[in-house]
């Protein structure tokens, strides 16, 4: 009989469930997601095992955040509950034979030893909403609604209008009872909005969903959907479409 200690323990996984993982990834050559730990970067890319090691493809824009010794999170396409963690042990351009890529793209080298599978850190996922022209942020005491092009569990980014927004949105303020409304049947109601840094042409706003009711798991549910659906678009048009342009 198991031990409750062996259900407790973080970080830890079975050898075996890694390197099935890994082989059911690298037989099926499913798109994935890629996160960069500490980061709010991800890219996309298959994933290829090659002499002892995990190789993925990472697009221009994106290898500045990396680092050898660093960790990725791949989403594993068939289990929400865990993501397949991987340290890079290198990474560089061009190569031949089976290291050859593409022209500009980056190859990683990951380790198997120490790859481990993990809960999800699904408050770093983010995905772009500027398709979307019914995606807003309102906030009772300003005038809008702000367009969202960037939406992630923890934060957004709208798009600004103008210097005048940016007085409207002090960094560090804390902005009570906002809502982030998809279209015209969901809202997520904001327990708070606190602007942490202006951009260029757009402001990006920590937020803080309300508790109790259902807005998590609406935001939750929106975003699940949206990732499921950049990986789709992906397989039908081509990694290119999305792995140029990563999230900001």
């Amino acid at each position: 009989m198991a031990k409750l200690t062996d259900f407790l323990k973080r970080g830890e996984s079975d050898s075996g469930a890694v390197s099935q993982a890994l082989a059911r990834l690298n037989e099926d050559q499913e798109t994935v997601r890629v996160e960069v730990e500490e980061t709010c970067r991800h890219f996309l890319s298959k994933v290829r095992l090659r002499s002892g090691a995990v190789v993925l493809t990472c697009p221009q824009g994106v290898e500045s955040f990396l680092k050898e010794g660093g960790w990725l999170r791949i989403r594993m396409p068939t289990n929400g509950r865990k993501d397949l963690r991987l340290q890079v042990s290198q990474a560089r351009y061009g190569g031949s034979g089976v290291m050859a890529t593409q022209l500009g793209r980056l190859a990683l080298l990951c380790k198997i030893p120490g790859a481990t599978l993990e809960a999800p850190k699904r408050a770093a996922d983010r995905v772009r909403t500027d398709r979307f022209r019914d995606v807003v942020l309102q906030v009772p005491s300003l005038p809008g609604p702000y367009r969202i092009i960037d939406l992630s569990l923890s934060g957004v980014k709208i798009r600004a209008r103008g210097e005048d927004d940016q007085n409207l949105f002090p960094l560090g303020a804390y902005l009570e009872h906002g809502a982030i409304l998809l279209g015209k049947r969901a809202r997520v109601d904001l327990q708070d909005v606190i602007p942490r840094h202006y951009m260029p042409e757009a402001i990006g706003l920590e937020i803080i969903v309300k508790q109790g009711g259902s807005s998590r798991k609406i935001l939750e549910v929106f975003l699940e959907h949206l990732l499921h659906q950049e990986l789709k678009d992906v397989e039908e048009k081509g990694p290119d479409v999305k792995e140029a342009k990563p999230a900001e």
